[in-house]
């Protein structure tokens, strides 16, 4: 929960939003959909079957119910219209880049973020890494497949995926 509540402070996610509930409830999103909303005091409007299939319909539910915040992926950005969402403030995505009107007409810096705040990045440059001192005795490191780089900023820029592995 430390995790969802990071989550909520950092997008500003309270009892006055609309959160759209997109992901099927046996994809991970939906767990963060789910929590977000119990947490926080927000609407969670379900999307059934047929809209998470029909971006027209999707875009009319996302109308119907003021929807302001949404986890959305990202080959679907292209076929929404952002001037018939107004009241939609905040669309996270993840797993490949996103393109489209609806991320053309975003105002302000994109980036990819992890609100945790209790959580350590280790790079891997490729040789064996051996030093058990980056880990604590109760936590685990998980290999993500991802090409990163720091920028001058100390920022990590994704670059793409190790060789032709596929993130499923």
């Amino acid at each position: 929960m430390n995790s969802v509540a990071a989550n909520n402070a950092a997008y500003g996610i309270d009892g006055g939003t609309r959160l759209l509930g997109v992901a099927t409830a046996t994809f991970d999103v939906s767990v963060l959909e789910i929590s977000s909303a119990l947490t926080s005091g927000a609407t969670l409007v379900l999307a059934d079957d047929e809209q998470r299939t029909d971006p027209r319909l999707l875009q009319r539910l996302m109308r119907a119910e003021p929807i302001n915040v949404a986890e959305l992926p990202p080959a679907l950005l292209p076929m929404l219209d952002p001037d018939g969402l107004p009241e939609l403030r905040l669309v996270s995505v993840g797993g490949e880049a996103p393109a489209g009107r609806l991320v053309d007409a975003c105002a302000g810096p994109m980036s990819c973020t992890w609100p945790g705040r209790s959580w350590r990045v280790a790079i891997w440059d490729g040789r064996v890494l051996r030093r058990r001192s980056l880990r604590g005795p109760r936590e685990r490191m998980y290999r993500t497949g991802d090409l990163v780089r720091w920028n001058t900023d100390g920022e990590l820029v994704y670059a793409g995926r190790v060789g032709s592995q596929l993130k499923v």
